[in-house]
């Protein structure tokens, strides 16, 4: 599901217990064998995720609206305030726009697609906070993309699903290596206030011998009269 709000989208997985988001509606869980090449978590997903699968940048201008194309699953619309609309492209790149294009000086308000037939695909309706509708014709690269974009946008998804999977593990062996870190810190300090104590009394007792030579004092008598 897509989530818009002022400086970010994301991208959150909705839904009870199901598949993993690269893999069939159909397939076992429990099955080794996979018909695609790529590598695929082999569990399904918990009934629920505490944080979405994604989060975009922060765009140049507040995020106020935002569609996901109905013809490429990999392409999302996002409306800006500014009145400008950011296109991004998975199959592209995932760090920021594919494209920025100005629509009106008014911000975005709301956008939509009519998918119900092939030539309402090319089609994006815009409405902006003036009240105007803004008709926008689409160019091909956002209406066909490249072969087998279903697998690639699945694995970007599977991608960031096993990093939140892994982020409790990861985080427990940081604790556990931060309070060995610390241990370790505490027992270096110790032994080097001991090594400190030892050349103090080192030189201690050296300065008292010389002492003792100059005045013809024993390190015996020496010791009675400090006690």
């Amino acid at each position: 599901m897509l989530v818009v709000s002022d400086w970010e989208f994301a991208l959150w997985y909705i839904g009870g217990a199901a598949p993993s988001l690269a893999r069939p509606d159909t397939a076992d869980p429990d099955d080794e064998e996979d018909e695609v090449d790529s590598p695929r978590p082999d569990k399904f997903m918990p009934a629920q995720i505490h944080e979405p699968l994604f989060r975009s940048t922060a765009p140049n201008s507040y995020f106020a609206c935002g569609a996901c194309s109905p013809s490429r699953p990999a392409v999302l619309y996002l409306g800006r305030v500014d009145g400008g609309m950011d296109v991004w492209d998975f199959t592209d790149q995932s760090h920021q726009p594919l494209m920025s294009h100005p629509v009106t000086a008014a911000a975005l308000t709301t956008m939509t697609f009519c998918p119900e037939d092939d030539a309402g695909k090319s089609l994006l309706a815009v409405g902006d906070d003036h009240g105007h509708l803004h008709i926008l014709k689409l160019p091909v690269n956002l209406i066909c993309g490249p072969e087998r974009e279903d697998e690639i946008i699945r694995q970007v998804l599977d991608r960031e699903y096993r990093r939140i999977e892994g982020e409790p593990t990861r985080s427990t062996t940081l604790e556990a290596l931060k309070q060995q870190t610390e241990k370790t810190l505490a027992a270096g300090d110790e032994e080097i206030v001991q090594q400190e104590d030892s050349v103090i009394d080192e030189e201690y007792r050296k300065t008292l011998a010389e002492f003792c030579e100059a005045t013809g004092m024993s390190l015996s008598a020496s010791d009675a009269a400090l006690m």
